[in-house]
């Protein structure tokens, strides 16, 4: 019988070196967006309930939270442009944690059935308006 063919050689030390220090690099940001993302969803609990209590059934606390993740975000992106694990811990994770386009779209549904389409407009153009009115004023700001 003929001999066996030969084994393939081992990989070489440094691919697996490099593929080894790319997902822990990998499993470190998500990591630190996984953090972030979690204190930025606990932050929009808290303001939605503790703002609960007086909005008298207006989605308050959702306008309050996309306000206060917009101007984070853009206080951060004015501030620390290119600090990688600033945007990805503060504004990756916990701006997105914390801000909420989803419940903002269910919110505006909600307030057309009980009120009306201008409940419902009058609550996209409140958000709307003043989220990019944030951002704006922030940003085009030549100093801060």
């Amino acid at each position: 019988p003929p001999p066996p063919p030969p084994a393939p050689p081992p990989p070489r030390f440094g691919v697996v070196f490099f593929v080894v220090v790319f997902f822990v690099f990998l499993f470190f940001f998500c990591f630190v967006v996984f953090v972030g993302g979690g204190l930025g969803s606990v932050a929009r609990y808290m303001v939605g309930f503790g703002i609960a209590r007086w909005s008298g059934g207006l989605p308050a606390g959702t306008l309050l939270a996309n306000l206060m993740a917009t101007l984070v975000l853009a206080l951060l992106w004015r501030w620390a442009p290119g600090d990688e694990h600033t945007r990805l811990i503060w504004m990756t994770g916990f701006c997105g944690g914390f801000s909420t386009f989803s419940t903002f779209s269910l919110d505006t549904v909600q307030l057309y059935t009980a009120h009306g389409w201008p409940f419902a407009l009058a609550n996209v153009l409140v958000n709307v308006a003043c989220c990019v009115g944030i951002a704006a004023w922030i940003v085009l700001q030549r100093t801060l």
